[in-house]
């Protein structure tokens, strides 16, 4: 579910309503980070630098059509980028769920494309979060 337009308006001057939309996407952003690099260490570090990104940017956000996820995801995709550019491809941990492809997570990014991946992601989180607990109880 998206944050609402008045969050977001407010958000850009309202610590309190900044860290609605930080709880909000915030578990959003971290999987992203996760399916990725497969680590945990790097996706919460990945995620701070993604909201201290976002904290300093939302002023930039316009609501062309797209959903504010989108915008955020594409905020998260640079930072992801720019991390493996530094730290080189070997930050990719054996256990990441997706490859990062430059031309869904660079500049020429399509914010559509990415957010169907990040949508497809979190559908799958659910559906096995549900089977783990129908296989537990």
């Amino acid at each position: 579910m998206e944050a609402s337009a008045d969050l977001i308006a407010r958000a850009r001057t309202s610590r309190a309503a900044f860290g609605e939309l930080y709880w909000h996407y915030c578990p959003k952003v971290y999987r992203y980070f996760l399916a990725h690099t497969g680590n945990h260490h790097d996706s919460e570090d990945l995620t701070a630098q993604t909201f201290e990104q976002v904290l300093r940017t939302i002023d930039r956000y316009e609501d062309r059509g797209n959903r504010f996820s989108t915008w955020l995801l594409t905020v998260a995709s640079h930072i992801l980028l720019a991390q493996i550019r530094q730290r080189g491809r070997g930050m990719l941990g054996d256990k990441a769920l997706l490859t990062v492809d430059e031309r869904t997570s660079g500049p020429e990014a399509d914010p559509a494309q990415m957010a169907e991946i990040w949508e497809r992601a979190t559908w799958w989180d659910s559906i096995l979060s549900t089977l783990t607990l129908l296989v537990t109880s």
